[in-house]
């Protein structure tokens, strides 16, 4: 049974990331109302919203193997971190899928609202974790995991995904 506590932590970074930021943006960088917030152009409206739902797919996924698989949430603390590495689905391919996802959702959401400062934002936020990810969550996987997570990184690369899947 999932709790209000895992579905809290699972969500109050994508929401922050992927709904107050670019309304933020939408609203305070671009003044835009909800009469203009949609791009107008019904081509790169669409696949927007392919794009979007496809990030969007990628994350959820994610998300749920962290509570089924890795019986923790995506959150990074310690009362609701995984207890076991998850290395299924999406994760046999590449190792940062869930902030791929993310990604691909903001790309969607500068095509679905026409704005170029929501995908500087996904650009910044990828580059961020570029960053963030081998200084810090790297190593902490590696204090947690070990050889285990030392010999999936070895095999999966982190942004770039292999076409053959991890075998472990």
């Amino acid at each position: 049974m999932v709790s209000i506590k895992q579905v809290f932590f699972s969500f109050i970074l994508p929401i922050i990331v992927l709904i107050i930021v670019p309304s933020l943006i939408l609203w305070l960088g671009e003044g835009r109302t909800i009469f203009t917030i949609l791009n107008s152009n019904l081509i790169l409206l669409v696949i927007g919203f392919i794009v979007l739902g496809m990030g969007l797919l990628l994350w959820l996924d994610c998300v749920v193997l962290f509570y089924k698989i890795g019986k923790g949430t995506l959150f990074p603390s310690k009362k609701v971190e995984t207890k076991s590495l998850v290395i299924v689905g999406p994760y046999k391919y590449v190792r940062n899928p869930m902030i791929i996802g993310v990604i691909i959702t903001s790309v969607g959401e500068s095509l679905v609202f026409g704005s170029m400062w929501i995908l500087f934002f996904a650009f910044c936020f990828l580059i961020g974790n570029l960053i963030y990810i081998p200084l810090s969550e790297e190593k902490h996987l590696i204090e947690r995991f070990g050889e285990e997570y030392i010999h999936y990184k070895k095999c999966v690369r982190g942004w770039i995904p292999k076409l053959k899947a991890y075998e472990y």
